[in-house]
């Protein structure tokens, strides 16, 4: 007989005991509360799980088959005891409107979260988060699976989510989260998020995949209000990334975009107001829009992207963010942002890809009062389409712009290279090294690094060739390449395109003296064709002789063919004309030339004389 197979477990109440408890059977399923208060609470299903609530200090649940659970929590806090992890493996886990969380409130540090599948999905607001309410740092969140899904925002207004935050007043480091997966994606506001609201650092974000996609609203997104810095994002995708944005916020951004680029529609407006960010005056074709740095840093919120952004309250420095990938696209006003609105200095983008295409989307280093941050890009291939790669800074050195391009910088339908000052801040840096960098010259796609009253930026391009785009002391409405300052002195613009190739399109001749000797052939001149040429046609000696203005008559009619008898043939002996190939002097002094005695390597001709149709 076969072994016996586990019996089921159900639970529709409230179990709690006050160690551990441990339940193992074929199905598990627990619709009511399971409670470990001061142990491990320990599930393991051979088929099915399903969890409600689920709280302990040590929280373990195996399925060999599918984990679900849908309003339920899975939770592990501490104040005063050492707490362990909440460890989750399953074939798959699906958490509906479901929350699996570990907090921490006095000195000791949080739980780490661990989940390993073979997917996971998350909707309708299913988090998975990781806070610090004390000393103590917040537990890091680590998942495994080989396709992970977040998607959406459910009943209770809360977007599905992973999530790290150090909460304010809060001295202990926000959790880092780490992702591995064949698959990753993003969709209608789903985040993977780390934020810090109190001294210390926000956690990073690491993720390995080998595609990420995020789609109408889908973020990754590190963030800090408080003195501590914001948070890493290091995104290596094998296979492509692609963002695409929603287009809800297009008339605003679209706004901000022309007043970040052109700058003299924007102004910080004192007094400044630390708590609504400082206000900004856009000019838009409708007239004057009121908005604040606050609200620019914010337009992501709802945006897909990636954002590693400084509140106008902190005082920490900016984080960064690095992409790998082959494929990188970002459509329909997606962004990818560095920024920092408080009093630290701006951080650095930096992307490594085989081809960049971006199509209505923009890319962005941005600072207000420190240093200037960084975008530094290299690739094959970039295209941008109404798009934007912008570093700007208000009131210290200028942030930088590093493009590497080893073939084509493509620039369609106003696209923006610019690295911007504001106010007293200096024009930044661009330095562009690329095989071409193209443009329509009509399509007003600019490369700048202007400023209002600091001093211009640098650019340095260099290329085999830039067409469309020319340089210029301001911008205009075509396509230009500009480096100015309204107010203070103008910047330098250096255009190198000596790395030409000067042998492209030249062919090597041979070094070798040719020997005439070998290229000329010995033939018979009398069985050669020949062309003759007689008269001229009518044409005069030399172009100044007037044209004779007599025509000779021709009689062109028709006579009639008299009867010929017909000539018995004759056949003509005659020797053979020969090439020359040496000379001799005869008894008289005369000197004859002669067709003996050939130099060359070639044998001689033998030339045949015809004969006559009779034989003879």
């Amino acid at each position: 007989m076969g072994a016996a197979q586990p019996a089921a477990i159900v639970n529709r109440g409230r179990l709690s005991v006050g160690q551990d408890l441990n339940l193992s059977g074929g199905i598990v399923t627990s619709l009511g509360e399971l409670s470990a208060s001061n142990g491990q609470l320990s599930l393991t299903a051979i088929a099915q799980m399903q969890v409600g609530v689920a709280i302990a200090q040590n929280i373990t649940l195996i399925s060999q088959g599918n984990l679900t659970s849908t309003d339920g929590l899975i939770k592990t806090h501490s104040a005063t005891e050492q707490i362990g992890n909440i460890s989750i493996t399953a074939r798959s886990i699906n958490l509906d409107n479901t929350k699996i969380s570990s907090d921490t409130y006095g000195s000791l540090h949080g739980s780490n979260i661990l989940l390993n599948a073979g997917s996971l999905v998350m909707l309708n607001g299913a988090q998975i988060t990781s806070r610090t309410f004390g000393v103590g740092n917040a537990g890091n969140i680590e998942i495994e699976a080989d396709t992970i899904d977040l998607i959406g925002m459910g009943a209770n207004a809360l977007n599905a989510a992973i999530l790290t935050r150090a909460e304010s007043g809060s001295v202990g480091l926000g959790g880092n989260v780490t992702i591995r997966s064949r698959f990753l994606n993003l969709t209608n506001g789903a985040a993977v998020n780390t934020q810090s609201e109190g001294m210390g650092n926000a956690g990073n974000i690491h993720i390995i995949t080998q595609a990420f996609e995020a789609k109408n609203g889908g973020q990754l997104r590190t963030r800090t209000a408080g003195s501590g810095r914001s948070g890493n994002i290091d995104l290596t995708a094998t296979e492509h990334v692609h963002l695409i944005g929603t287009g809800t916020f297009e008339p605003l951004a679209a706004a901000i975009v022309t007043a970040i680029v052109r700058g003299r529609a924007i102004s910080f407006q004192p007094p400044i107001d630390r708590a609504d960010g400082d206000r900004i005056a856009i000019s838009t074709p409708n007239g004057l829009l009121q908005t604040t740095a606050q609200q620019v840093a914010n337009l992501g919120n709802q945006e897909t992207g990636l954002f590693a952004s400084t509140a106008a309250s902190a005082t920490g420095a900016g984080g960064n963010i690095r992409i790998e990938t082959p494929q990188l696209q970002a459509n329909r006003q997606a962004i990818i942002s560095v920024s920092n609105w408080g009093n630290g200095s701006g951080g650095t983008l930096k992307i490594d890809a085989n081809n960049i295409v971006m199509n209505r989307a923009l890319a962005i280093a941005s600072t207000l009062e420190g240093k200037g941050g960084t975008i530094r890009i290299n690739a094959n291939n970039i295209k941008l389409d109404f798009s934007l790669l912008i570093a700007t800074t208000a009131s210290d050195e200028g942030a930088n712009v590093q493009l590497t391009v080893k073939d084509v910088l493509l620039m369609r339908r106003g696209s923006q290279i610019t690295a911007r000052g504001y106010d007293f801040g200096n024009g930044g840096n661009i330095d562009i090294q690329a095989g071409s960098v193209v443009a329509l010259p009509t399509e007003n796609s600019d490369i700048s690094a202007n400023t209002s009253q600091g001093r211009g930026g640098t650019i340095r391009l260099r290329a085999r060739s830039i067409l469309g785009l020319d340089s210029r002391f301001s911008l205009t409405d075509r396509s230009d390449i500009a480096a100015n300052s309204d107010l203070g002195t103008n910047g330098d613009v250096t255009i190198d395109t000596s790395n030409a190739d000067p042998n492209q399109g030249v062919f090597e001749l041979p070094a070798g003296i040719m020997d005439t000797t070998r290229e000329m052939v010995q033939t018979c001149t009398s069985q050669a064709n020949s062309f003759v040429v007689s008269g001229r046609g009518g044409l005069p000696p030399i172009p100044t002789e007037v044209l004779s203005g007599s025509v000779g008559w021709i009689d062109w009619r028709g006579i009639t063919p008299a009867q010929r008898q017909p000539l018995p043939p004759q056949t003509h002996h005659s020797a053979p004309w020969v090439e020359a190939t040496g000379w001799r002097v005869e008894p008289d002094g005369t000197i004859a030339l002669v067709a003996n005695g050939v130099s060359t390597s070639q044998p001689s001709v033998s030339c045949q004389t015809a004969q006559s149709l009779d034989g003879q």
